[in-house]
């Protein structure tokens, strides 16, 4: 035989060679027609890097789902009776919520209305230590390997995934970091929706022989490179809009993907839909993301799931996002948010990021937790003012709502001015005044009733004494003091309560004070 022919080149070796001969390429170079042809055809599999792949998605499925069933409490022997163990120190709605990871790692979550989460792990445990027996845990372990499966999605007519042939071709490596870093520097550091090590992580992969899977890091990717090339003004790279509109094909499929970077994809889009003057395209994605946002139970702490630090740390920046962009385009265009102050169950963002520091290895500060504030207070403005349940409300309980907050506010500022009239925050203190002033000085103007009308003047009256006196005190000793605050000033945490619902206060006239959950950073509460 012809050493050179295609035969030679793909026949196997022969018996008496080394058992251990194993082949490093493909097993065939030609097919069995190829060969009667006398074609020699060279053919490139991508085994290798669909098993790369598989592994590494193995091993993360592997890794997660060994701290939930460490986080779940269920004795993995069917035989053995769980012993009975002194309740979990949060409430029984808390341990009947659920986080479901199946099998390809997606995660759905059940709260504690559905009757489905009685059956869940820590469902099933509280009831075998309610009843001291197991029968129902096994029944339903017996259940579940029947073999039912949720039916698959088909393909979708309208919207597709493109496949990488159709793709637009990403940018070189050089201009991509280059994107990526302005993004990161630029926006990123302001509203943190990605992890930077995770994302350049997968970054290095995507541009080696083994790219990450996934419309959801696919629409990530694009998404930071389109925000990277508005920050950039589109100088270095032009192909960026094609290349995000190709991304933005793939929303149906990832509205499938019950992960959280289909939620970091989607509040991305979000984003870059802020640039056109149509608010209907970042209405309905926000609306997609925040639907995602709970369906994942990103409005939950969930501690007792087995999520690290880094995971909890990251679904709390990510819902935090997905509210602060669902509030602003609730006020802005007047429509009703998606997620309600009621169900929410973690915690405001840090004050300052422990794992960033600036040049002088001092904690940052993070804009990023009084920008959320600022997104309740919205939603605060639209519930009081806006709501169809606020306008049915009595006259005198609008006006309420109207004028007190306003009016508390402005005599706090008044005692924190004459207090410490040296403080560097004094003069914007008088700022916020004249605000309140200019608000109120149109209902003192006639036919306003005299006791109205005199009330109204009293406070226009005091802001002047307030401003004369800041000035008589500044020449007088032009040196700054910083103001003292006496322990008013609560520490806050990542465990901060979200503020109560404001349809629940009194209706009865309390003390002019601000309450705490209405309280800005530049509105500072003093004792009297």
């Amino acid at each position: 035989m012809d050493p050179n022919s295609p035969e030679s080149e793909s026949a196997p070796p022969d018996d008496s060679a080394d058992s251990s001969y194993a082949p490093s390429g493909p097993a065939r170079t030609s097919c069995d027609l190829c060969k009667r042809m006398k074609e020699a055809v060279a053919v490139s599999s991508l085994t290798d890097y669909q098993r790369g792949n598989a592994l590494l998605a193995v091993e993360s499925r592997i890794k997660r789902l060994e701290s939930v069933l460490t986080a779940s409490g269920i004795n993995s022997s069917p035989g053995e009776s769980p012993a009975a163990e002194p309740e979990a120190p949060y409430d029984l709605s808390d341990r009947l919520s659920t986080l479901v990871i199946d099998e390809k790692g997606a995660s759905h979550f059940l709260g504690a209305s559905s009757g489905f989460s009685l059956f869940s792990p820590q469902g099933l445990q509280w009831i075998s230590d309610r009843t001291g027996s197991d029968e129902l845990s096994r029944f339903i372990t017996t259940l579940t390997k029947t073999g039912i499966r949720p039916l698959s999605h088909g393909p979708s007519e309208l919207w597709y995934t493109l496949s990488p042939s159709e793709r637009e071709p990403l940018p070189s490596k050089h201009v991509a970091e280059r994107l990526i870093l302005s993004y990161f520097d630029m926006f990123n550091s302001c509203f943190p929706l990605f992890d930077r090590e995770e994302f350049m992580e997968l970054f290095e992969r995507q541009y080696s022989g083994n790219p990450p899977q996934g419309t959801g890091w696919y629409a990530c990717l694009n998404v930071v490179l389109c925000m990277g090339g508005l920050i950039e003004k589109f100088e270095i790279y032009q192909g960026l809009d094609p290349v995000f509109v190709g991304s933005t094909t793939s929303i149906d499929q990832s509205w499938q993907e019950s992960n959280l970077m289909t939620v970091q994809a989607l509040c991305g889009i979000a984003f870059v839909q802020q640039t056109i003057l149509d608010p209907q395209p970042y209405l309905i994605v926000t609306a997609a993301a925040a639907r995602l946002a709970h369906g994942m139970g990103l409005h939950r702490t969930l501690d007792e799931f087995g999520l690290s630090r880094k995971e909890i740390a990251q679904r709390r920046n990510v819902f935090w996002m997905v509210y602060l962009m669902d509030k602003s385009i609730s006020l802005r265009i007047g429509h009703p948010s998606v997620i309600t102050d009621n169900d929410i169950g973690v915690g405001l963002p840090p004050e300052t990021d422990p794992d960033e520091l600036d040049s002088n290895g001092l904690k940052k500060f993070n804009i990023f937790r009084y920008q959320a504030q600022l997104a309740l207070v919205e939603s605060r403005i639209y519930t009081e003012l806006y709501s169809i349940r606020s306008r049915n409300r009595a006259i005198s309980d609008r006006l309420r709502v109207v004028m007190y907050y306003a009016l508390a506010s402005f005599l706090t500022l008044f005692a924190n001015t004459l207090q410490c009239p040296q403080d560097h925050n004094a003069e914007s203190d008088i700022e916020l005044m004249d605000i309140v002033s200019v608000t109120l000085a149109p209902a003192a103007a006639p036919p306003t009733p005299f006791r109205v009308a005199a009330s109204i003047k009293l406070f226009l009256e005091l802001r002047n004494i307030a401003a004369k006196f800041v000035r008589k005190v500044r020449s007088a000793s032009p040196q700054p003091i910083k103001r003292s605050y006496d322990g008013y000033e609560m520490e806050q945490t990542d465990e901060t309560p979200i503020p109560k619902d404001p349809a629940t206060v009194s209706s009865s006239v309390p003390s002019p004070t601000i309450p705490q959950e209405m309280q800005t950073p530049d509105v500072k509460r003093r004792p009297r």
